[in-house]
């Protein structure tokens, strides 16, 4: 992973009176030309938690939760993105990932996994009846043998060390034993089974360095996991990439709205990013104002459930359409972002056109033509290249706006 600013230090200096202060240097955003639109300060919560990230205070850990689809179901932008982010603020684990996805089209990059034998209710299918998909929003559904394992990864520059595995489920009457065990311990058995059903967290502390956590359903009955979060206890950032495919922003209404309040409680991020909008384009003569309405509703349940948290609303990628012998961007696209725009303002979010990082208007059909080729031929989605231009855009934009921040404070 190469790119200017990934190796310079956001450090500490000393202010007026002493106090230390954070300083950005400039090649972390050098060059950037899509900036963050934040006129109410919506990015104020993640920037303040940066700011005692770089200060290197204990337990200063800041978590970024990106929800999106495709666009993301492979951790491009978001491994890309929480790499250059990790470098500069130090490493502190790989987050968030699913037991079970339902897609072969789910990856994550810098961890190892595999699992055998769930069955995923997702989110997007409104396939559970109570509404508990878990903060990636698939419920993974396993009977006895069904297993799971998660590891550190043993190359590259991030996720290769892990000192808390969380263990994000669903406990309820009559449900069965899961087997905890890390490298080659002997197993715990974790018990599910409750009075009530209700959302649990089981931590699994390990000494800093390359861990191997497995899991496997033990009997007495069903195990709902909704993923596992890798962690490190010292300060740095945490990624967390929640990328479904054929997920519309709509269908995370299909979660109870008390349950996914409790799911960001557990997770506590400090910065909300949602990025949906690309499959609601196949739905051809969309009426705005209806869509306006549902996105609204979207936004406002995830400001609502966790209000301390900074919120940032992502276009989508450009997408493009075969006209008159060329390649345009879909008409729909352009009506939909200014919709999605106008609701993150009115509901306190921030706003990242990746559609302009891109280049604006025409610039899938560029990205498929140009050489390395930076978009697919479905004119829909950015190959592994076009991925790495937009994660590190997105976190040169991101770098500036923490430097403008830091200027305007004492």
């Amino acid at each position: 992973m190469t790119g200017a600013g990934a190796e310079a230090g956001a450090g500490a200096g000393a202010g007026a009176g002493g106090h230390p202060r954070v300083v950005v240097p400039p090649e972390t955003w050098e060059g950037v030309e899509v900036l963050i639109e934040d006129p109410k300060g919506a990015m104020d919560a993640v920037y303040r938690s940066l700011r005692e990230t770089a200060l290197r205070k204990p337990g200063a850990v800041t978590r970024i939760a990106h929800w999106g689809d495709s666009a993301i179901g492979a951790d491009g932008m978001t491994s890309v993105a929480r790499r250059l982010l990790q470098r500069e603020f130090g490493d502190s684990g790989h987050g968030f990932i699913l037991v079970e996805s339902g897609t072969d089209w789910y990856l994550h990059k810098d961890i190892r996994y595999g699992q055998a034998a769930w069955k995923a209710l997702k989110i997007i299918d409104d396939a559970d009846p109570h509404g508990r998909y878990g903060y990636g929003g698939v419920q993974s559904r396993g009977y006895q043998g069904a297993n799971a394992w998660f590891a550190t990864t043993e190359v590259g520059p991030v996720g290769r060390s892990v000192s808390r595995f969380d263990i994000l489920y669903q406990a309820g009457p009559s449900y069965g034993d899961l087997s905890v065990a890390v490298d080659d311990a002997e197993p715990t058995l974790l018990h599910t089974a409750a009075d009530e059903r209700r959302d649990e967290l089981h931590t699994v502390r390990v000494p800093d360095g390359p861990h191997k956590l497995s899991l496997r359903v033990a009997g007495g009955g069903v195990v709902r996991l909704y993923g596992v979060v890798l962690e490190r206890e010292q300060p740095g950032v945490v990624y967390d990439s929640m990328g479904l495919v054929g997920a519309r922003g709509q269908r995370l209404l299909n979660a109870d709205p008390d349950h996914w309040k409790r799911q960001l409680e557990l997770r506590q991020p400090d910065l909300m990013i949602l990025m949906y909008g690309g499959n609601e384009l196949v739905d051809r003569g969309m009426n705005m104002e209806h869509y306006r309405g549902i996105f609204t509703e979207l936004v406002h349940r995830f400001r609502t459930s966790r209000p301390d948290a900074s919120c940032l609303i992502m276009s989508p990628l450009d997408h493009g359409e075969r006209y008159r012998g060329g390649i345009r961007t879909d008409p729909q696209l352009l009506k939909m972002m200014v919709v999605q725009r106008e609701v993150a303002f009115a509901e306190g979010c921030a706003w990242y056109s990746v559609f302009e990082a891109m280049g604006g208007e025409g610039s899938m059909g560029r990205w498929f033509r140009s050489e390395p080729r930076l978009g697919w031929g479905d004119l829909a989605h950015a190959t592994k290249e076009g991925a790495r231009v937009l994660g590190d855009r997105f976190y040169r934009a991101l770098m500036k706006g923490f430097s403008t921040w830091l200027e305007g404070q004492p």
